[in-house]
C-alpha cells in the first residue's frame, strides 16, 4: 500500500504573509473609522440605551462595532489557519461562544462600555495590528 507523504506549506510563503498583512490593514482601517465616528461619544456608553433605529448614526456606529467583532474573529481564525504548518486552526468545529471569545480576542467592544474604554481598546487595536504585520 502506498503511504501518502503529508505536506506542509512552509510558514514563509509570501502569499499567506500577505493574506496576514491584508487582515491587518483591514482591521486598522475599520477600528481607525469607529474611532473617527464624530457620533461616538453620543451613540456608545449611556447612549447605547437609545434605541437602535435604522437609518440612524446610532443604527451606523453600532453596525460597524459589530462588523468589527466579526473581522476580527474570522482574521484570528484565518492567521491561526495561515502560522498553521498544515492549514488547520486546530480547533476543530468552532462553537459561537468559541467565536464570541475569539471576537474578543483583542479587546472588549461592547457598546455599553463608556467612549474612553472603546476609544482605547480601538487605539489597541490600531496598535496591535501595525506590531502583528510580518515584513
Amino acid at each position: 500500500m502506498k503511504q501518502l507523504k503529508k505536506t506542509c506549506r512552509p510558514i514563509n510563503d509570501r502569499k499567506r504573509i500577505d493574506t496576514i498583512n491584508d487582515n491587518a490593514d483591514r482591521l486598522a482601517q475599520q477600528a481607525q473609522s469607529i474611532l473617527d465616528n464624530p457620533y461616538l461619544e453620543w451613540t456608545v456608553g449611556a447612549g447605547s440605551i437609545m434605541p437602535n433605529i435604522p437609518g440612524t448614526v446610532r443604527a451606523d456606529l453600532a453596525a460597524q462595532i459589530s462588523n468589527l467583532k466579526d473581522q476580527i474573529g474570522l482574521q484570528t481564525l484565518s492567521s491561526m489557519k495561515e502560522l498553521s504548518a498544515n492549514g488547520a486552526a486546530g480547533l476543530g468545529n468552532t462553537t459561537n461562544r468559541e467565536f464570541g471569545s475569539l471576537q474578543n480576542s483583542l479587546g472588549n467592544l461592547s457598546e455599553k462600555q463608556s467612549p474612553e474604554a472603546l476609544r482605547k481598546t480601538l487605539q489597541n487595536i490600531i496598535k496591535t495590528q501595525i506590531l502583528a504585520k510580518i515584513g
